[in-house]
């Protein structure tokens, strides 16, 4: 019969199958899905035991999934329909047992097989394999043997029973069964006077002429030839090559809800639209419903399980859509479920892709991040700037509060040309930090957002691989939330944003710089920048603390820099990168990057690619240190220029290099050093002072200073000398007992005088320092208070630096 028109429930009605009463179901099953015919079972063979020339048979049978590196990772069987009408699966099952075993392992099946059809059975994965099975029709957990065993398509989910002394299905499994194959030469049973030829691992036990044949006979209806898994989705194959007049059928599924909480209700309105051209008859409509779903309700249907299947439709005609409507319980785990709908007739049709239809629905009972909810904006700093702005909303569009569980909300990935500015994030609530290692440089937020609240995360990143033309990059952003509100973030939602950067600014000028050959000092630019003093508490970065700023003064190329961070206190070092484009300027706290520790700072220009120092003389920086003594000021990078190019002998085989600061190579290294203007103590002054040591080993530890001495003068030209010792880097108040000369300080250098002091290190060592004064009286005339860098009386060769070389970004 037509149905005209069709209505949210399509009006199905075959009047002979459908009787009152108590028989209803039983008439039902034989009118749908077929009497089931008895067989006569032999020792070893079964010539009659299933249903002469069955519509749908077992195909193909793959037992080698996985057990090579060139193999399909999984074992599969093949159902094919070699019929002219379409056949119900619901209720049906494969079911697998190895050759002399009784022991029967069952997947029960669902949706359905038009005529010249194929049905993808995925079975369980070997320990190898290359090859993905095309989408599958139905997966299950079953090992099949690839040398011998036995495969049965029964209609029923009845676990198939041996007869008495017997390998071979009884006389009531019999009647179920619709195909059986054993093969391999040890099979036990098969159906004819042969078994099948075995499956393999590089061949499978394979049905003549695309699935036509069917001889009864196992041996001669098989043979071994390559997998080759066909599904519901690969070209019809028509026994009876009859194919003139063709349907397409196109199903589509809406959920009531992207999401439902658990145990809600929810329902899957399916559409089958007969897109033509000829009419689509005998359309059999089912619907996998996912596991865990229950309650499950649709007009004119049969629910099996989790399977729902509708009475055919005898005529669909172009044009002409058939709508249902399944109404069902969520369960109460949260997750994504997939709903499964297919359609197919009796019509040839010849676009099965569209046949299946796959709906996701989400149970949740926690946060919720989709991708729509995590949007990353990228904004260029401006025409001539390869850094950026990002800006990264996170939306919990859920039904409870993201607590700031173990672990973080937001872990954002930059790709290896970009690099996340130091110290640059901050967010609208919650913390966030940064880890600025070139290639792995990544963005971290923790903390809690309420349902439909949304915080954004700002950071500033940079593109490092400035000498490609053109350079394309990504930020993956992933959330991490509690969608069952256990108190631990089990749910991952990853949205990525990408950009280009393009070098327009080449063709810049350059301004001329101060001579490379220049001595050192703290207002000329360099390829190596030495900080004198950075500092943090962990237990008040607000308190103590030092902002740290490098800056490229070049409007004409990008570097590379190789930061080393040295412990004053043990001499170790860690290590860091940093990439600047053109004109850019990067500030970081010393508490984001090295907290808890005291020491100075080297930074040395490198190469991108290889990581050796080059000539780039355009470097400049500057700090802020903040004391929680009270001491604070602003101390100028000490910088040497490069000067022979390159500096260094290195290359890509290196591990080291060895920076020279000879005057040939690198400026020459400092000497002696002069405090100018040390206030007197009894003024209430309070003067710091920080000596370091310029060269050594940057790839463990940094040697001593060692003894040094000095001469103290106070404002009359009277003179006194001292001695001390001190590590990598020398930190000591001006006090009663520093410097140890006779007469004391606060006595040679009285109230309302100052005085200057001159130190010099062992032969060959190279020095810098600084000095940080403190008057606690802010109100008096005489109080002042800041930082300075010491002067450089002299300056000698043979001083040297040994860094590590390795890439920035770890390639």
């Amino acid at each position: 019969m037509k149905t005209s028109p069709l209505t949210l429930h399509a009006q199905l009605d075959r009047a002979v199958c459908f009787q009152a009463g108590a028989v209803i179901l039983i008439v039902y099953l034989t009118c749908w899905w077929g009497i089931p015919f008895p067989g006569v079972s032999r020792a070893n063979s079964l010539q009659q035991f299933v249903t002469a020339n069955p519509d749908v048979v077992i195909s193909q049978i793959f037992g080698g999934g996985g057990s090579s590196t060139t193999a399909f990772k999984n074992d599969f069987v093949e159902l094919f329909n070699r019929g002219a009408t379409t056949v119900s699966l619901i209720g049906w099952s494969l079911q697998y047992a190895s050759a002399g075993s009784g022991a029967w392992q069952k997947l029960e099946l669902s949706g359905s097989i038009a005529p010249g059809q194929y049905y993808l059975i995925q079975l369980a994965a070997g320990g190898g394999g290359s090859k993905d099975l095309p989408v599958s029709d139905v997966r299950g957990s079953i090992g099949i043997e690839f040398t011998a065993g036995k495969v049965a398509l029964a209609r029923n989910n009845l676990p198939i029973t041996n007869a008495p002394n017997s390998v071979c299905p009884s006389g009531t499994s019999q009647v179920a069964i619709i195909d059986f194959v054993g093969y391999g030469s040890l099979a036990g049973c098969y159906r004819g006077s042969a078994p099948a030829p075995a499956s393999g691992n590089a061949s499978a036990t394979v049905r003549r002429a695309d699935g036509c044949t069917d001889t009864r006979i196992n041996n001669a209806d098989f043979v071994a030839a390559p997998p080759a898994p066909r599904n519901s989705a690969s070209p019809l194959h028509l026994c009876n090559g009859d194919g003139a007049a063709s349907a397409n059928l196109v199903v589509t599924t809406q959920t009531s809800g992207a999401a439902v909480l658990p145990r809600g209700i929810v329902s899957f309105i399916i559409k089958v639209l007969n897109a033509g051209p000829a009419p689509a008859n005998n359309v059999f409509v089912t619907d996998l419903v996912p596991q865990g779903f229950t309650e499950i309700r649709s007009e004119g249907s049969l629910v099996t399980g989790n399977n729902v299947g509708y009475l055919p439709i005898e005529t669909l005609s172009p044009g002409q859509i058939a709508t249902f409507t399944i109404t069902t319980r969520a369960p109460n785990v949260a997750g994504r479920y997939i709903n499964r709908a297919v359609a197919n007739a009796d019509t040839f049709d010849p676009e099965t892709s569209g046949n299946t239809s796959l709906a996701e629905v989400a149970v949740f009972a926690g946060a919720m991040f989709e991708k729509q909810d995590v949007v990353t904006i990228i904004e260029s700093a401006g025409r001539c700037s390869a850094s950026y702005t990002v800006e990264t909303r996170i939306t919990n569009t859920g039904t409870t509060t993201q607590q700031n569980n173990t672990g973080p909300e937001l872990l954002a990935y930059l790709s290896k040309d970009i690099i996340v500015s130091p110290g640059s994030c901050y967010a609208t609530k919650g913390k966030c930090r940064t880890d600025s290692l070139a290639g792995s440089s990544t963005v971290q937020w923790d903390g809690d957002i309420e349902v439909g609240e949304t915080v954004s995360i700002f950071y500033g990143m940079h593109v490092v691989a400035l000498k490609k033309t053109e350079v394309k990059f990504c930020i993956d952003a992933n959330v991490y939330f509690d969608s069952n509100n256990d108190g631990e973030n089990d749910a991952a939602t990853v949205a990525s944003e990408c950009g280009g950067y393009l070098s327009i600014c080449d063709d810049l000028p350059t301004e001329p710089v101060i001579p490379a050959i220049s001595p050192a000092a703290d207002q000329k630019a360099g390829s190596i920048l030495i900080f004198n003093l950075y500092t943090s508490s962990p237990v008040d970065p607000t308190g103590e603390n030092t902002r740290i700023s490098i800056t490229n003064s070049s409007n004409a190329g990008s570097v590379t820099v190789h930061l080393f961070f040295v412990s004053g206190d043990t001499c170790e070092v860690s290590d860091s990168f940093l990439g600047l484009t053109s004109g850019q300027t990067t500030s970081f706290l010393a508490s984001d990057i090295d907290p808890g520790v005291t020491g100075f700072l080297i930074a040395i220009a490198v190469d991108e690619k290889v990581g050796c120092p080059i000539k780039f003389n355009v470097l400049i920086g500057d700090e802020y240190v903040r004391l929680d003594s009270g001491h604070a000021g602003n101390l100028g990078a000490e910088s040497f220029a490069a000067i022979a190019d390159p500096p260094t002998d290195c290359n890509d085989l290196r591990v080291t290099a060895t920076l020279a600061l000879d005057g040939e190579h690198y400026n020459h290294a400092p000497h002696t050093l002069i405090a100018d203007s040390l206030p007197s103590l009894p003024d209430n002054n309070s003067t710091l002072l920080i000596l370091n040591r310029v060269g050594g080993d940057l790839t463990s530890h940094v040697n001593a200073i060692g003894d040094f001495s000095g001469l103290l003068f106070d404002d009359l030209e009277r003179g006194l000398s001292f001695v001390a010792n001190g590590g990598c880097q020398f930190r000591q108040f001006i006090s009663n007992t520093f410097p140890r000369a006779t007469p004391r300080f606060p006595q040679f250098v009285p109230s309302g005088h100052s005085g200057w002091m001159k130190v010099t290190p062992g032969e060959g060592i190279g020095m810098l320092g600084a000095m940080l004064v403190l008057n606690s009286q802010k109100d008096a005339a005489n109080a002042f208070s800041g930082a300075r860098n010491l002067h450089k009386a002299s300056f000698i060769s043979g001083v040297t630096f040994k860094m590590p070389v390795f890439p920035p970004h770890g390639k």
